[in-house]
């Protein structure tokens, strides 16, 4: 071959590894993608019933996040045991699990697609508002879902996330048990669903 034209291609290659590294250091976004995952987490629902509202809790919720580097990027889930809520009342307990099939469908889902902030929302100190645009898989069923709260970043690298949204039970083919005692007592088909979630590397 040419030695000039060697000479050339050399030259030409190392100019082209230069710029990719150039363009890695001044965009770290592109170089890597952050994995995080649940380190502590919270889920609560809650409905209204004939006789007022009621709440139910959990912490058995696991989850991962990966973004490239920024919040608006990121995509993951978040899983909850149903069997695991709690209402207070061991009835009420059984007549839920019921009405989820929880022998069927264990568990709830949340798939995150994009987050993105939310111009309407309010944080307090560096808490971001964000809306989380995703889909909620409950007893069998998938729908879409827009949640709304803040991210928080952490100073392990990780996130603080809350978030609420509402389920409406009948889309997800929820509707045993939601009246009761010959229609005495009726569960409103709408729930907000609240978390509270930590996310670390």
């Amino acid at each position: 071959m040419d030695p000039a034209l060697t000479h050339r291609l050399a030259w030409a290659q190392r100019c082209l590894s230069a710029a990719l590294l150039f363009v890695a250091l001044a965009n770290p976004l592109v170089a890597q993608t952050t994995s995080l995952r649940l380190q502590s987490g919270t889920a609560w629902f809650t409905a209204r019933a004939t006789f007022g509202p009621f709440t139910g809790v959990t912490s058995s919720v696991t989850g991962t996040v990966s973004s490239p580097g920024t919040e608006r990027a990121a995509t993951g889930w978040v899983e909850v045991l149903l069997d695991s809520l709690r209402t207070g009342n061991g009835t009420r307990d059984r007549h839920m699990r019921e009405a989820l099939e929880t022998s069927t469908h264990p568990r709830a889902r949340f798939e995150l697609d994009s987050l993105v902030p939310d111009p309407a929302g309010t944080g307090a100190g560096d808490a971001r508002p964000v809306r989380l645009h995703g889909r909620f898989r409950v007893h069998g069923i998938t729908r879409p879902v827009i949640a709304t709260g803040t991210v928080q970043p952490r100073a392990d690298g990780g996130w603080q996330l809350g978030a609420t949204f509402p389920v409406s039970l009948p889309e997800h083919q929820v509707s045993k048990g939601l009246s009761r005692a010959l229609g005495t007592i009726r569960v409103q088909p709408v729930v907000q669903v609240r978390v509270e979630l930590v996310f670390a590397p």
